[in-house]
Protein backbone atom coordinates (compact mmCIF):
# COMPACT_ATOMS: atom_id res chain seq x y z
CA UNK A 1 0.00 0.00 0.00
CA UNK A 2 1.52 3.58 -1.02
CA UNK A 3 0.42 6.89 0.72
CA UNK A 4 -2.36 7.82 3.53
CA UNK A 5 -5.16 6.85 1.36
CA UNK A 6 -3.75 2.98 0.82
CA UNK A 7 -3.65 3.23 -2.84
CA UNK A 8 -1.20 0.83 -5.19
CA UNK A 9 -1.04 2.06 -8.90
CA UNK A 10 -2.37 -0.52 -11.31
CA UNK A 11 -1.72 1.07 -14.72
CA UNK A 12 -0.41 3.99 -16.42
CA UNK A 13 -3.22 5.44 -18.59
CA UNK A 14 -1.76 7.31 -21.60
CA UNK A 15 -3.54 10.85 -22.70
CA UNK A 16 -6.11 9.23 -25.93
CA UNK A 17 -6.33 5.91 -24.34
CA UNK A 18 -9.56 4.40 -22.32
CA UNK A 19 -9.89 1.65 -20.12
CA UNK A 20 -13.12 -0.04 -19.77
CA UNK A 21 -14.49 -3.60 -19.02
CA UNK A 22 -12.47 -3.17 -15.47
CA UNK A 23 -13.78 -6.91 -13.42
CA UNK A 24 -12.49 -8.13 -10.10
CA UNK A 25 -12.72 -11.79 -9.75
CA UNK A 26 -12.40 -13.52 -6.41
CA UNK A 27 -10.70 -16.34 -6.18
CA UNK A 28 -10.65 -16.98 -2.37
CA UNK A 29 -12.50 -15.34 0.34
CA UNK A 30 -10.92 -13.14 2.49
CA UNK A 31 -10.51 -14.27 6.08
CA UNK A 32 -10.00 -11.58 8.93
CA UNK A 33 -10.86 -8.65 7.28
CA UNK A 34 -14.02 -8.91 5.62
CA UNK A 35 -15.75 -5.29 5.36
CA UNK A 36 -12.87 -3.52 3.54
CA UNK A 37 -13.85 -2.03 0.24
CA UNK A 38 -12.34 -0.62 -3.00
CA UNK A 39 -12.71 2.12 -5.24
CA UNK A 40 -10.93 1.95 -8.78
CA UNK A 41 -10.22 4.76 -11.16
CA UNK A 42 -8.22 7.31 -13.04
CA UNK A 43 -9.55 11.07 -12.26
CA UNK A 44 -9.12 11.74 -8.55
CA UNK A 45 -5.95 10.89 -6.81
CA UNK A 46 -7.96 11.71 -3.42
CA UNK A 47 -10.36 9.08 -4.43
CA UNK A 48 -10.18 7.30 -7.18
CA UNK A 49 -13.55 6.02 -8.21
CA UNK A 50 -14.72 6.96 -11.55
CA UNK A 51 -14.87 2.84 -12.49
CA UNK A 52 -15.55 1.02 -8.80
CA UNK A 53 -17.13 3.14 -5.90
CA UNK A 54 -17.33 1.55 -2.50
CA UNK A 55 -17.70 -1.91 -3.25
CA UNK A 56 -16.79 -4.14 -0.52
CA UNK A 57 -14.23 -6.75 -1.88
CA UNK A 58 -14.17 -8.20 1.82
CA UNK A 59 -17.45 -10.08 1.87
CA UNK A 60 -17.15 -11.61 -1.54
CA UNK A 61 -17.23 -15.25 -1.53
CA UNK A 62 -14.79 -17.39 -3.51
CA UNK A 63 -15.65 -17.75 -7.55
CA UNK A 64 -17.64 -14.37 -7.41
CA UNK A 65 -17.31 -11.33 -9.34
CA UNK A 66 -17.78 -8.02 -10.13
CA UNK A 67 -17.66 -5.33 -13.18
CA UNK A 68 -17.56 -1.58 -13.47
CA UNK A 69 -20.74 -0.44 -13.38
CA UNK A 70 -19.16 2.63 -15.43
CA UNK A 71 -18.97 1.48 -19.25
CA UNK A 72 -15.53 3.01 -19.36
CA UNK A 73 -13.50 5.98 -18.63
CA UNK A 74 -10.58 7.93 -20.08
CA UNK A 75 -7.77 10.01 -20.32
CA UNK A 76 -8.91 13.48 -22.23
CA UNK A 77 -5.73 15.23 -20.55
CA UNK A 78 -2.26 15.79 -21.77
CA UNK A 79 -0.40 13.64 -19.54
CA UNK A 80 0.06 10.62 -17.98
CA UNK A 81 -2.25 9.56 -15.04
CA UNK A 82 -2.71 6.51 -12.78
CA UNK A 83 -5.09 3.84 -12.88
CA UNK A 84 -5.80 3.67 -8.75
CA UNK A 85 -7.50 0.78 -6.55
CA UNK A 86 -7.50 2.55 -3.29
CA UNK A 87 -8.68 0.28 -0.22
CA UNK A 88 -11.17 1.58 2.66
CA UNK A 89 -11.38 0.16 6.17
CA UNK A 90 -8.81 -2.33 5.44
CA UNK A 91 -6.69 -3.73 8.49
CA UNK A 92 -4.18 -5.23 6.60
CA UNK A 93 -2.39 -6.78 9.48
CA UNK A 94 -5.97 -8.57 9.95
CA UNK A 95 -6.25 -9.71 6.66
CA UNK A 96 -5.41 -13.37 6.60
CA UNK A 97 -6.67 -14.99 3.65
CA UNK A 98 -7.93 -13.59 0.54
CA UNK A 99 -6.97 -13.58 -3.60
CA UNK A 100 -8.00 -11.69 -6.45
CA UNK A 101 -8.04 -11.25 -9.84
CA UNK A 102 -8.59 -7.64 -11.19
CA UNK A 103 -8.55 -7.55 -15.19
CA UNK A 104 -9.26 -4.34 -17.48
CA UNK A 105 -8.86 -3.25 -21.56
CA UNK A 106 -7.10 -0.51 -22.22
CA UNK A 107 -8.01 1.24 -25.71
CA UNK A 108 -6.13 3.82 -27.89
CA UNK A 109 -7.60 6.38 -29.76
CA UNK A 110 -6.75 9.69 -31.12
CA UNK A 111 -7.45 12.34 -28.06
CA UNK A 112 -9.78 14.28 -30.63
CA UNK A 113 -11.79 11.19 -30.42
CA UNK A 114 -11.87 10.19 -26.27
Amino acid sequence: LIGAANQVLLDIIKPGEMVSDLTIQAITAAAGDTDFTVDIGIFATDDPDDLINAVVLGGRAAKQSFSSTTQSTANTGGANTGLLIEFGSLTAASLTAGEWVIAWNVSTAPIDYV
